[in-house]
């Protein structure tokens, strides 16, 4: 792709197509294979663009998506995901809610003078079932 080739294009761009600076910005449409640019494909020396190649290219393409793909990476990541689980983890159930939940409250307890008959009513209230 040449310079500036796609920019402002609405369409898809064939294998070998567009090598000119700015030779397609700005068309809506699709560019079939080996099409150098818009004027060419115009003055019917391309082939048609019902002719797009469905073959995955080569070449990575000019701009990203943040779509999400349907297919699987070919790569694990080891960063974290920024939206939560939607299946559940084996071994983690309301047990382990509850010992996380009166963890934490132990800890908030730490930093007042409450006495024990309180924390554990507050336990109960927050965390739901006595220890």
């Amino acid at each position: 792709l040449g310079s500036n080739s796609c920019k402002g294009l609405i369409g898809n761009v064939g294998d070998g197509s567009c090598i000119d600076p700015d030779s397609c910005s700005g068309h809506f449409g699709n560019i079939p294979d080996d099409c150098p640019s818009v004027s060419d494909l115009l003055g019917g020396k391309c082939n048609p663009p019902s002719q797009l190649s469905t073959a995955p290219s080569s070449q990575p393409s000019a701009t990203t998506s943040t779509a999400p793909s349907s297919q699987p990476s070919a790569t694990t990541s080891t960063a974290p995901s920024s939206q939560p689980s939607t299946s559940p983890v084996s071994g983690q159930g309301p047990d382990l809610s509850r010992d996380l939940c009166n963890t934490l409250l132990d800890e908030i307890f730490d930093l007042f003078l409450f006495s024990n008959a309180k924390e554990e009513a507050i336990k109960i209230l927050v965390c739901g079932v006595e220890n």
